[in-house]
């Protein structure tokens, strides 16, 4: 059975079938997944890549999947992480053509928009899709969808890690946006602080998950 993410790291030159050992029995939500570390190159990804693919996404119907029941109880959920990443990156945002990719229910744009001189939104499940368009956003199911190539700005907040092809979705993204244009990539990192020094059990236990195809 192969392994797209560590084929993935192979024929990027920055791992090799020896550097690979098991790092964690299993993810949070499935027994048959386990986690596995590079030693070469740090990356921590998954034992199996054929568990998921883009219908998942698209089948999830519901805002359950960002832990409420409607998209104004999900984005007061998401509050606390939208505030830090409007304050870590709005500057980058402002007066320019910006997309964010797996905009779930909008937090984001809700707070990015206002500073944007065009906002576009990409949204693969169909629940947060609609909701979105409903407030008024430009919003596609899929990157290859956007029919723009002048972006100047994408953001990327905890998105990478689900996808199963990365190096192809980053090159998608590029012929999208202007020349010189800027991508912001928020993931979990392999080096979190509970991970690589505490090596603490619990959370490890609880932030590896059948989603997350690797950390970087």
């Amino acid at each position: 059975m192969e392994n797209r993410i560590a084929s993935l790291l192979y024929d990027l030159g920055i791992s090799d079938p020896d550097s690979i050992v098991p790092f964690h029995p299993r993810v949070r939500d499935r027994e048959d997944v386990a986690v596995l570390k590079c030693q070469k190159s740090g990356v921590i990804f998954l034992s199996r890549s054929d568990h998921m693919d883009i219908s998942y996404y698209e089948g999830n119907d519901n805002f359950s999947f960002w832990g409420a029941l409607e998209r104004k109880a999900t984005i007061a959920a998401k509050s606390e992480d939208t505030q830090r990443r409007f304050q870590q990156f709005g500057s980058v945002v402002a007066n320019k053509k910006w997309m964010d990719v797996g905009a779930g229910a909008g937090a984001v744009l809700d707070a990015f928009s206002p500073l944007a001189s065009e906002t576009i939104a990409v949204e693969p499940q169909e629940e947060g899709r609609q909701s979105i368009a409903e407030s008024g956003y430009d919003v596609y199911g899929s990157v290859e969808e956007v029919p723009h190539d002048d972006i100047e700005v994408v953001t990327l907040f905890h998105v990478f890690e689900h996808l199963i092809d990365p190096i192809g979705t980053a090159t998608t993204l590029r012929n999208k946006m202007s020349a010189g244009g800027k991508i912001v990539i928020e993931v979990p990192h392999a080096e979190d602080f509970l991970i690589s020094f505490l090596d603490l059990e619990e959370f490890k236990s609880f932030t590896f998950w059948s989603e997350h195809y690797f950390l970087e």
